[in-house]
């Protein structure tokens, strides 16, 4: 959007600049918007951008008299834009995350059981693993997570950061006979966590390209009668789909 505003001459001048000298987009403003309307739809459920996507496509259908009796489908990958995380790193990033925003009678109680967790940031204790230790780390850090869930369980903390750590030990982790052991690659769900950052964003992959992230399903009408199609419906897609 800010390359198409600077330097698209169509977009400028549907935004009011006669000019290819005048007038300037502020980054920021873009930023500005976007939080606004994710804002709006977190507290509504409105989201305005398929309102005036829906109003838009309405619109050109008829006053072009497009049929759309027809709907065909196609996909795309979407990549979140969170940081690439192996599993060690992601669990560690957990639970120092869950740490810090327990108060501080609930840190004081945790400190010693984290406390080979809490040695640096999450990279720093990943760069002292070797390779030949990481099975055992993920292990150990799958058990501290587990006595984590079952202490905050026991006292009944609801707020929604809580429940990180209780998906991210199942995705990553299952008890076998009373001990926890780490899933292999094979059992691991595409549909798992990549990232704190983005709980939605999953592993999708197609024809070989592989994204953590999303899948854009994209409608629009396949009448031949049509000169021209439009995409009439646009969903993002997360886990397996």
């Amino acid at each position: 959007m800010d390359d198409n505003a600077c330097f698209d001459v169509l977009v400028r001048y549907a935004i009011g600049y006669r000019q290819l000298s005048a007038g300037d987009v502020d980054l920021r403003t873009l930023y500005s918007f976007r939080e606004r309307l994710s804002r709006y739809m977190q507290e509504t459920g409105v989201n305005l951008l398929d309102q005036a996507f829906a109003q838009g496509t309405d619109a050109h259908i008829h006053a072009f008299s497009r049929k759309t009796g027809n709907q065909r489908m196609d996909s795309t990958l979407l990549a979140s834009n969170i940081r690439r995380m192996g599993r060690v790193h992601l669990l560690v990033t957990v639970l120092q995350r869950v740490h810090r925003m327990v108060g501080e009678a609930d840190q004081r109680r945790d400190a010693e059981l984290l406390a080979p967790d809490l040695k640096g940031h999450a990279g720093q204790y990943v760069y002292r693993l070797k390779t030949e230790d990481l099975a055992e780390q993920l292990q150990r850090i799958g058990t501290d997570m587990r006595r984590l869930v079952r202490a905050l369980e026991a006292e009944d903390h609801t707020h929604p950061t809580y429940a990180v750590p209780a998906r991210v030990g199942v995705e990553h982790c299952r008890v076998v006979a009373e001990r926890l052991e780490g899933k292999k690659g094979d059992e691991l769900s595409a549909s798992r966590p990549q990232s704190p950052d983005d709980l939605e964003a999953a592993y999708r992959a197609k024809h070989g390209q592989r994204v953590p992230g999303f899948s854009a399903h994209l409608s629009q009408p396949g009448d031949p009668d049509n000169p021209v199609q439009l995409m009439t419906h646009s969903a993002r897609c997360t886990g397996q789909h």
